[in-house]
């Protein structure tokens, strides 16, 4: 079996899986590369006699490339799940990412949002085009923490404001619940009676473009990197 057909075969385990699209993605983009690595380095294309200085190679070639260590770790990540499944699968006899080291990733702190910036946000969201669903948007992902893509996944039944909690759905497909506080309920009902106006009964997106369609991730990300100030900009991505 060669390497792409292994890859292949870990994507029908993912998609049986009900792995997300993301996830999906994020596989693919070590696919790629690490497909190019063998082409252009004349590596051997069965994934059998694929070995854990070959892994070495390909992550210190990413390096020499520029690739930040978050990025060079993620494709580690990625390898090692691949080839961990396919091991426990018998598809491989041996497991050759079993002996590569992950690469460093330093750790630091986020930077915090100060609460005068957070008030400049709120008064740049009421000047928009849709105000309220601007304010209830930032006040939520403010007082909750959850995700972009966690926001844009928010249906009506995942507000459970009378127990002061949402239901979050990430990543995985796994759900938990997340309290909220009564200022940002406050604004999610207000945004909910006033302004939001689905394109048709089908849509129960909490958050909706103009069009009355769902909000997407890149365009959340969008909307608040032209709300925010330039020192706002970095908390954002």
């Amino acid at each position: 079996m060669t390497t792409d057909e292994l890859w292949q075969q870990f994507f029908f385990h993912l998609q049986a899986k009900r792995r997300t699209k993301a996830t999906l993605r994020y596989y693919t983009t070590t696919r790629t590369a690490f497909g190019r690595f063998v082409e252009a380095n004349g590596l051997p294309k069965e994934a059998a006699a694929l070995t854990v200085q070959h892994l070495r190679a390909f992550l210190r070639k990413l390096e020499a490339d520029g690739l930040s260590p978050g990025g060079v770790h993620a494709h580690a990540r990625a390898l090692r799940a691949l080839l961990t499944w396919a091991y426990k699968e018998e598809l491989l006899s041996t497991n050759p990412v079993k002996r590569l080291e992950m690469p460093t990733v330093g750790r630091h702190r986020l930077p915090a949002v100060s609460a005068e910036q957070a008030q400049h946000l709120l008064k740049t969201c009421r000047k928009g085009p849709q105000p309220l669903r601007d304010c209830a948007l930032v006040l939520t992902l403010f007082d909750t923490g959850i995700r972009v893509q966690e926001s844009v996944n928010l249906q009506l039944g995942d507000l459970l404001f009378e127990r002061g909690l949402l239901r979050i759905h990430g990543k995985g497909n796994k759900e938990r619940f997340v309290p909220i506080g009564a200022r940002a309920m406050q604004a999610l009902n207000v945004y909910l009676r006033r302004e939001r106006r689905p394109a048709h009964a089908g849509v129960a997106n909490v958050f909706l473009s103009r069009t009355g369609q769902p909000l997407t991730k890149s365009g959340v990300s969008i909307r608040l990197c032209k709300l925010a100030p330039d020192r706002l900009t970095d908390f954002m991505r």
